[in-house]
């Protein structure tokens, strides 16, 4: 075989400007690397008459491929170096629909076997490095060829023969590698191996076939590495530690241990035809456990279509999703975060204060001092239960303690809290509102010259 085959060939390796099989359809770096080069000493190259960038063959007993010669006095004069990844896509692919793109031309996978028997026992890598070769100048004949009839990966032809006269096209199964298979016994697992499991000798873990799941002994369940999720082995359900129950993942179904499905509406559990409430229901409230539908609500038209859910003490809407208090029947508002009455509208506050809006700001009838930190020119009035300016500026107005203006009630425009100027958002300008003049937003006035033109 080394008679026939006398040169060492090395395959692998990245080279610039591609990066593995990336990047070869980009048109400016195909014009700074157009062809594929092997790599051979002068010595070698001179021996096999080849000379910088001629075109050759790379030829080992599974197939062969065609490179342009890189001769370079790097390169050890008993081997040589072939880079991966070669195609090309400025090829028509209809040219050959079993090999697009060239693939198959310049690719060192057709010299090298990926069979599992040829494959490192341990690490499971192919032979890529200190293969036997040949290499021969192609003849004119060879660089018109669009297709290798003759030679490709192995088995990839219908015509298929051992004559080495005729072609390379016997399987890597049939035709092994140059040398014996290490002898490798693997060992035997010391414990009890469950059915339907399998043992990894490598980590000395026993794992569920498909799924990956690793095997606890201690508990008889499988474990998920990635998650640390358990899976009950025989209906391969995972168990929800937070309801206490079995998952099926793929229908969204709960069940027990005894694998009997648990109903559940609105993600709440249902107990139907439990006499007695398994948890705690709300004192001085009217919601009651109905033991037909298996779950507690309100007694009054407030329960209709909603459910209690013990672990927040609230009710939720079997259709809508919503929160509801459990002693009035108020939908809470996450965006306002309060309660509303959703019969009349009527707002309330989280202690079932009634919430009052002037001009879509909350007001506060009643209380002596204002809830917010109040500018000089701003005063409360504990009647009203909003602030606004002192005097005539502040009629009809309600301040924002947020943006620091004040809010016409009627309008709702805008108003600067020190002269009551309004906001005209068209100018970006104040504007006096009882003689017309107009200012900036520094209060530098503004010549009517000046507004006429904008």
């Amino acid at each position: 075989l080394a008679k026939e085959y006398p040169i060492t060939l090395t395959t692998g390796g990245q080279f610039m400007p591609y990066h593995h099989s990336e990047h070869f359809n980009m048109p400016t770096l195909r014009y700074l690397y157009p062809d594929p080069y092997f790599t051979i000493h002068p010595e070698l190259a001179e021996s096999l008459d080849i000379k910088h960038g001629d075109w050759c063959w790379i030829e080992t007993r599974r197939g062969r491929i065609r490179m342009r010669a890189d001769v370079e006095v790097a390169m050890d004069p008993r081997a040589i170096w072939c880079p991966r990844g070669w195609w090309f896509p400025e090829r028509d692919i209809a040219e050959d629909p079993d090999a697009p793109f060239g693939c198959l031309q310049s690719n060192v996978n057709v010299l090298t076997s990926v069979d599992n028997e040829h494959c490192d026992p341990i690490g499971g890598s192919w032979s890529n490095r200190g293969l036997l070769c040949k290499v021969y100048k192609c003849t004119a004949a060879d660089l018109q060829m669009k297709q290798d009839t003759n030679w490709s990966i192995p088995g990839s032809s219908p015509k298929k023969s051992t004559n080495k006269e005729e072609a390379v096209q016997v399987m890597p199964a049939d035709q092994p590698l140059a040398f014996d298979p290490i002898p490798f016994t693997p060992p035997t697992c010391d414990r009890e191996i469950p059915e339907g499991l399998e043992w990894d000798f490598h980590r000395d873990v026993i794992y569920q076939p498909g799924t990956f799941y690793e095997y606890d002994a201690e508990s008889g369940w499988l474990i998920d590495p990635k998650t640390n999720k358990y899976y009950d082995m025989h209906s391969g359900w995972a168990y929800d530690a937070e309801k206490e129950l079995l998952h099926d993942e793929q229908t969204d179904k709960y069940y027990d241990f005894e694998r009997n499905e648990v109903p559940f509406i609105a993600g709440i559990r249902l107990y139907p035809g439990l006499e007695a409430a398994p948890y705690d229901l709300p004192a001085e409230s009217d919601v009651t456990w109905d033991p037909k539908k298996g779950y507690a609500t309100k007694a009054s038209a407030a329960g209709e279509g909603k459910i209690y859910d013990a672990a927040s003490g609230w009710l939720v809407g079997i259709d809508d999703g919503v929160w509801y208090d459990a002693y009035y029947g108020y939908a809470y508002d996450p965006a306002a975060e309060n309660l509303i009455d959703m019969a009349s509208g009527q707002r309330y506050d989280m202690e079932y204060n009634p919430i009052y809006e002037v001009a879509g700001y909350r007001v506060y009838p009643g209380l002596e001092a204002a809830p917010y930190e109040l500018p000089e020119q701003i005063e409360w009035n504990a009647e009203k239960g909003y602030a606004t300016a002192k005097g005539k500026i502040g009629e009809g107005k309600i301040y924002d303690p947020e943006s620091g203006w004040l809010v016409g009630i009627e309008d709702s425009v805008w108003y600067e809290m020190f002269y009551g100027y309004a906001y005209d958002p068209t100018q970006n300008n104040l504007v006096d509102m009882e003689t017309g003049a107009r200012y900036t937003m520094d209060y530098e006035p503004i010549a009517a010259e000046e507004v006429a033109a904008e």
